[in-house]
């Protein structure tokens, strides 16, 4: 009886973990960052909602730390964005070939890096 963790698993935990630590240290980016590998192991569709599940879990405890600060009528044009941006967003997954979001996460990570 052999208990062995799959290799994609594995991959997908290291990326999610370097991920978060290069984000938690520059603020920012981790889909971005974390993406550039789950591409190679998971779907557009998939890496996309893996990013919106992380986010929330992220951001929520950021908000919630600072929810005293908030104040919502300077969010509205951000939610208005998100309304308009995620359905357009969901199109453009479901359509594109993983071979060119890899590449193109790639060379958006490249330029960003050496900016």
């Amino acid at each position: 009886m052999t208990d062995t963790v799959p290799l994609h698993l594995v991959i997908f935990a290291l990326a999610t973990f370097f991920g978060a630590l290069i984000a938690g240290l520059a603020g920012f980016a981790f889909g971005l960052i974390a993406s550039g590998i789950w591409l190679h192991i998971v779907t557009p569709a998939e890496s996309a909602a893996l990013i919106s599940a992380y986010a929330i879990v992220i951001q929520g405890f950021a908000i919630w730390k600072l929810r005293h600060a908030l104040q919502i009528a300077r969010l509205l044009p951000f939610v208005a964005g998100g309304v308009a941006g995620i359905p357009i967003g969901a199109l453009v997954l479901r359509a594109a070939p993983p071979d060119h979001l890899r590449a193109l996460i790639g060379l958006l990570l490249c330029s960003v890096s050496t900016a």
